[in-house]
C-alpha cells in the first residue's frame, strides 16, 4: 500500500516547497478563524457577516484610532458558538477564550486582546488576563452581532481613557458627509484566510526554493569549464531573477481563488475560466479507489461502490473547521453547480475531526456552507476514519491544549481532493487552494 501510493506523497512534499505550502497541502482547521485573523486584522466579526454594519464598522473605526494612537488592541465578537469552531468548550467563557486568543497571537502580537460574548467581555495580554471593564457591559443573553459591537466599543474607549488615551465617545459616523477620523483606513470585514496565506512569506519559501536549485546548476556548470559556461551562468542569472517573480505572483493569484464570493461568482462561468491541470493525473483503470463505510448526516451508509457508475469526488474536511475547509467546500459546491444535473458528481467529505462529528454540526455546515444536495458527509468510528485516511495518505494529527480546566483540541489535517472516475478508479488529485474550473475540467476530461 505504502509503494503503490508513495506519488502521492511526493506530491504534497513536492507542494510545500514549490508555493502551495502548509497552509495549503496541510491546513490548520482548529476551526478558530479570530486566531488567523487577528494575525493581520484589528477586528473579528461574525464568521458569517458579508459586510459590517453601521454599529460594527464604528467599531472597527474606534479600534483603528486607539491603535493609531499608541494603544494596541485586538478585538474578537463571537455573538455565536458557531464562530468558535472546534474550541467550542470556550463558548460562554470569555475570560478563557480571551486567554487562549492572547496565547494564539502571542508570537506574532503582543498587545491586548479583547473578547465580547453573549454573557460577558475577556481582556488578556499573551495570554495573562487583565481586568476588564466594569462588568455591567457584560451579561446580555441572546446579545446581537450588533449589541456586542457597540458594548465593545465602549469597553475600548474606556481601557483607552483608563490609558490616558482620549477617544470620541460619539455616535461618529461612517462614510459621506461626517465622516470618522479612520473612516478612510476601515478594516475590512472577516474575508478567507487563503488570500492572506498566499500573500505572506509561503510564495517566498517557493521562491527561495527556485534561486537555491537554479544556484546549484550554476555551480555546475561552472565546474566543467566549457564553452558553454559563461553563456549558461548568465542564462541563469536572469532565470534566477525571473523565476522567483513569477512564482510570487502565480501562488498569490491563485491564493485568492478560493475565497467563497469568488467560488460563487466563478460558478456560473467555471467552464469559461482558466483552468489549470491538478498535479496528479492518473491512466484510466490503473488505480481503484479504496472503499470504506461511514455513514452521511442522516446515519446512511456511504462508500465509494454505492457510487458506482457516476463520478465522485472524495475530499477530507473538518465539520467544526472555519477556515480552509468552508473554503473548499465552496469550490466544490461551484464546481458540481457548473455541470448539468445528469453530470454532477457526488461528493464524499471524509471527516478529519472525531470530536465534531456529531449529526447537528454536520446539519450545521449543510446550511450555513450551503451544500449541495450532492455533498455526503462521511463519518464513523475513530478506528474506522483512521482506517480512511491511511489509505488515502491523508494526514490528520491533534493537539491538546488546557486553557484553566477547559481542553480545547486543535485538529491539522491534508487539504486535497480526489476525483474518482465512474468506474472506481482514481483519476486525479487536487491539492489545496484549487477553483472550481479546474474541478469542472477535470470531470469533464472524464466523460
Amino acid at each position: 500500500m505504502i509503494g503503490r501510493r508513495v506519488d502521492v506523497a511526493v506530491v504534497l512534499a513536492l507542494a510545500i516547497c514549490a508555493g502551495a505550502g502548509p497552509l495549503s497541502a496541510t491546513a490548520r482547521a482548529d476551526g478558530d478563524p479570530a486566531s488567523d485573523y487577528l494575525v493581520a486584522n484589528q477586528v473579528f466579526l461574525a464568521t458569517q457577516s458579508s459586510s459590517p454594519s453601521v454599529a460594527q464598522r464604528r467599531l472597527m473605526t474606534t479600534v483603528a484610532a486607539a491603535n493609531r494612537a499608541g494603544f494596541a488592541i485586538r478585538v474578537a465578537t463571537v455573538p455565536q458558538p458557531y464562530d468558535l469552531g472546534s474550541v467550542i468548550a470556550l463558548w460562554r467563557r470569555p475570560r478563557l477564550y480571551a486567554r487562549f486568543l492572547g496565547l494564539e497571537l502571542a508570537s506574532a502580537y503582543q498587545g491586548r486582546v479583547l473578547v465580547a460574548m453573549p454573557d460577558g467581555i475577556g481582556l488578556s495580554r499573551r495570554g495573562r488576563l487583565l481586568r476588564a471593564p466594569d462588568r455591567g457591559l457584560g451579561a446580555s443573553a441572546g446579545a446581537t452581532p450588533d449589541v456586542l459591537a457597540s458594548r465593545v466599543r465602549t469597553a475600548v474607549i474606556t481601557l483607552a481613557r483608563a490609558a490616558g488615551v482620549a477617544l470620541p465617545a460619539g455616535r461618529g459616523t461612517v462614510g459621506g458627509a461626517g465622516r470618522g477620523p479612520a473612516a478612510d483606513a476601515l478594516p475590512a470585514a472577516p474575508q478567507s484566510n487563503a488570500a492572506g496565506a498566499a500573500g505572506g512569506p509561503l510564495p517566498w519559501i517557493a521562491a527561495v526554493c527556485a534561486l537555491a536549485a537554479l544556484v546549484v546548476l550554476a555551480v555546475g556548470l561552472a565546474r566543467r569549464r566549457s564553452r558553454w559556461t559563461w553563456p549558461g551562468i548568465a542564462v541563469l542569472g536572469m532565470l534566477a531573477f525571473a523565476v522567483p517573480v513569477l512564482l510570487v505572483a502565480t501562488v498569490r493569484h491563485r491564493g485568492s481563488a478560493g475565497s467563497p464570493a469568488t467560488a460563487d461568482a466563478v460558478a456560473p462561468a467555471a467552464a469559461a475560466s482558466t483552468a489549470a491541470p491538478p498535479p496528479v493525473q492518473w491512466p484510466a483503470a490503473t488505480r481503484a479507489a479504496p472503499d470504506f463505510a461511514l455513514h452521511d448526516q442522516s446515519g446512511h451508509i456511504v462508500s465509494v461502490s454505492r457510487f458506482r457508475g457516476r463520478p465522485v469526488l472524495i475530499t477530507f474536511v473538518d465539520p467544526l473547521c472555519r477556515n480552509l475547509c468552508p473554503l473548499e467546500a465552496h469550490v466544490l459546491n461551484a464546481a458540481v453547480a457548473a455541470l448539468p444535473r445528469t453530470r454532477r458528481p457526488a461528493i464524499l467529505a471524509v471527516s478529519t475531526d472525531v470530536y465534531a462529528d456529531a449529526p447537528r454540526y454536520l446539519r450545521q455546515d449543510v446550511r450555513r456552507w450551503s451544500l449541495v444536495p450532492e455533498w455526503h458527509w462521511a463519518v464513523g468510528s475513530p478506528v474506522a476514519l483512521a482506517a480512511v485516511w491511511r489509505r488515502y495518505q491523508v494526514g490528520v494529527s491533534v493537539a491538546r491544549r488546557r486553557i484553566g480546566r477547559t481542553t480545547v483540541r486543535e485538529i491539522s489535517h491534508s487539504e486535497l481532493a480526489f476525483v474518482v472516475d465512474p468506474s472506481g478508479h482514481e483519476r486525479a488529485l487536487f491539492v489545496w487552494p484549487f477553483g472550481p474550473q479546474d474541478v469542472v475540467r477535470e470531470l469533464r476530461r472524464l466523460s
